[in-house]
């Protein structure tokens, strides 16, 4: 587990390769917009090389409701295409690295 830059990343030792924090943003920005709701921060985010996919927990609202949400990217073609966007359950603030 490493945290840089406020985010937390679980990767894969053998095939070690951490996104730049911008990247990972957009992704869950983007995650959020397709489903209707205001990007408010990452969580943590999770890479994995095989199969090559990026898991990213957020905070978006909806409604002035907040919520902690999971989405899943699949990397086809070149690019992360969502999969999966659900709640996520149990709280992961704190700025700590939740346990995954």
């Amino acid at each position: 587990m490493n945290n840089r830059g406020g985010y937390c990343y679980k990767y894969d030792e053998i095939n070690y390769k951490v996104f730049e924090n911008d990247q990972i943003e957009r992704l869950a920005r983007s995650a959020a917009t397709e489903n209707g709701m205001v990007f408010k921060k990452v969580v943590s985010s999770t890479q994995k090389e095989i199969p090559p996919a990026m898991e990213i927990t957020l905070k978006a609202s909806k409604d002035g409701k907040t919520g902690v949400y999971r989405a899943t990217f699949l990397k086809e073609g070149g690019a992360f295409k969502l999969q999966e966007f659900v709640v996520k359950e149990g709280n992961t603030e704190g700025g700590r690295c939740p346990i995954l």
